[in-house]
């Protein structure tokens, strides 16, 4: 279900922002500590979005490092940790990029920062995908698989929802010209 929550407005315009309706719920919320600080704005949505991702893929990048020290790991298991360590660790770099772009965005260059960002979130959840697609294989069960695939499908599915929010706010800019980013 989605939400529609009123864009910036200019005198011509009357667009709104479709959000999808857990995230509006959250961004609304007066006991959440977001609430005022996003209040219709798409580009703090986005931002912090992109930092809730960070912070979540951070965490499933540690839970990765210490499930790679479990000796009773098989060695289809050792090796599927290892790799997803390291797509999780480039997921990481993509997305603290990507916020330090988000940052900075406006003026002349906005189209292209924009562009960069759009990659770069895409590229991070290509590694969610890349990680869980190691642990796909039916011959391996156990508490590893059900740990990573589970962890890291809630970051793929919170990076999915940045980049689409990260669109959208790109799309409302560049619809609307007189409203700063």
């Amino acid at each position: 279900m989605l939400g529609q929550v009123p864009a910036k407005q200019t005198q011509s315009s009357s667009k709104h922002l479709v959000v999808p309706q857990p995230i509006l719920d959250c961004a609304t919320t007066p006991s959440l500590p977001y609430a005022t600080k996003i209040q219709t704005s798409p580009k703090l949505l986005a931002n912090t979005s992109l930092s809730l991702t960070l912070e979540t893929s951070r965490s499933s990048s540690a839970l990765m490092k210490r499930l790679s020290k479990t000796p009773k790991l098989s060695p289809r298991e050792a090796a599927a940790l290892s790799d997803c360590l390291e797509v999780l660790t480039d997921s990481v770099d993509e997305l603290q990029r990507s916020i330090g772009e988000m940052n900075s965005a406006g003026g002349s260059n906005f189209e292209l920062q924009m562009n960069d960002i759009q990659t770069w979130v895409s590229a991070a959840l290509t590694d969610d995908n890349t990680c869980m697609d190691g642990f796909s294989e039916t011959s391996m069960k156990g508490n590893a698989k059900i740990m990573v695939r589970s962890n890291v499908l809630k970051v793929a599915h919170m990076t999915s929802n940045s980049l689409a929010l990260v669109n959208n706010y790109a799309t409302a800019q560049s619809f609307s010209p007189n409203v700063v980013p």
